[in-house]
């Protein structure tokens, strides 16, 4: 609105918002507790997020959805109760890509080009204060994307995750905008292996030891006298075998020669591991033609990285994930499509036998 000031270009204008967005981060300020962000968040989106990508990874979202519901379908240590609540879940469940449809209004974050600096400042504080505290008492709606009132959910951030009080999953911006785990160029097996397993993984933390304390609309069912949550009784005690069969097979894994890896702490993330693999695998099924050895391939090259010792100790020790090798070795060796991709047999550096395998799901 200002007069006088040269023509800005639309490449001038992403250049700009780009560095407002990588100014926050530097300053090891978070984006979303700042006064501006939401109009800040909205800029990016506007200009940044790729449309096409958005509907492909929407489209595969869904596909892994319903694929998992097939999973959890042909689980037989479930009983057919169990499996209509875990299916429940899955259709409760939002999914949040990118980018919200709708971007928030940012009305109350106006500036008065008529005011001075400070009183612009205090006019700031205040409307967004209003704007923050008129949600109480209102009901918490799961199908919004809060990134306005809810610090961490700024779509920059690169990463993915699960709430298991809201029942939601969000895959932000940030793990996207030409990073290794998705680009437009990949496919359909590079996909699956990569941002395929990550939405996956992500969806199976609603059935992980976690996830079954909260019901499919966030709410905390699980108790000390009913610690089961949404599971019958029968299914929760199939399920917490499987589980400790889980944390049975890490004891015996010593990566590092002086480090106890206590398995306990790993369950939830191994879970959605290999819920996120089950999911994609399915998909695969209905793909004419789909070639293994180029998505066993991406999802090694997923977990790939090379860290010192330093680093290695701190994963064993506080890390809630598996070391990424075990990411990738461990997983594959549950699965009979790995076997019958690479000829793996019994003898083999990478051979489980059936009965040992510890799939969940």
């Amino acid at each position: 609105e200002a007069k006088n000031l040269p023509k800005v270009t639309d490449e001038q204008k992403k250049e700009w918002i780009s560095e407002a967005v990588h100014f926050f981060e530097s300053e090891c300020t978070d984006p979303s507790v700042s006064i501006m962000s939401t109009a800040v968040q909205n800029a990016y989106m506007e200009n940044f997020v790729d449309q096409s990508a958005k509907s492909r990874v929407k489209g595969i979202v869904a596909k892994i959805k319903e694929s998992l519901k097939t999973v959890v379908q042909n689980e037989t240590w479930l009983s057919e109760e169990g499996r209509k609540r875990a299916i429940e879940k899955l259709d409760s469940m939002y999914f949040f890509v990118m980018s919200p449809d709708e971007l928030i209004d940012t009305g109350y974050l106006s500036v008065d080009r008529a005011k001075s600096f400070f009183e612009n400042r205090c006019r700031l504080e205040t409307n967004r204060l209003r704007h923050n505290l008129s949600f109480i008492g209102k009901k918490y709606d799961r199908s919004r994307w809060y990134y306005d009132v809810i610090p961490g959910l700024t779509t920059t951030m690169v990463n993915a995750m699960y709430s298991c009080s809201d029942n939601n999953f969000m895959l932000f911006e940030g793990l996207m905008g030409g990073s290794d785990f998705y680009n437009s160029d990949m496919t359909d097996e590079e996909v699956l292996g990569k941002i395929g397993n990550i939405i996956g993984h992500e969806m199976s933390h609603g059935l992980d030891p976690k996830g079954s304390k909260f019901d499919k609309d966030g709410n905390l069912v699980s108790t000390e006298e009913h610690p089961e949550g949404w599971f019958p009784t029968e299914d929760y005690a199939a399920f917490r075998e499987k589980i400790d069969r889980i944390i049975d097979c890490y004891k015996n894994i010593c990566p590092i020669p002086w480090l106890e890896y206590k398995g306990k702490k790993l369950t939830g993330e191994i879970v959605g591991d290999m819920g996120g693999m089950a999911a994609t695998l399915e998909v695969a099924k209905t793909m004419p033609g789909f070639d293994y050895k180029k998505y066993f391939k991406a999802y090694a090259d997923l977990w790939c990285d090379q860290s010192g010792l330093a680093y290695a100790e701190n994963t064993v020790t506080s890390d809630a994930h598996p070391m990424r090798y075990l990411r990738v070795n461990l997983m594959v060796s549950q699965f009979d499509e790995f076997y019958e991709t690479y000829g793996v047999q019994k003898g083999d550096g990478m051979y489980i036998a059936p009965k040992d395998r510890i799939r969940v799901w």
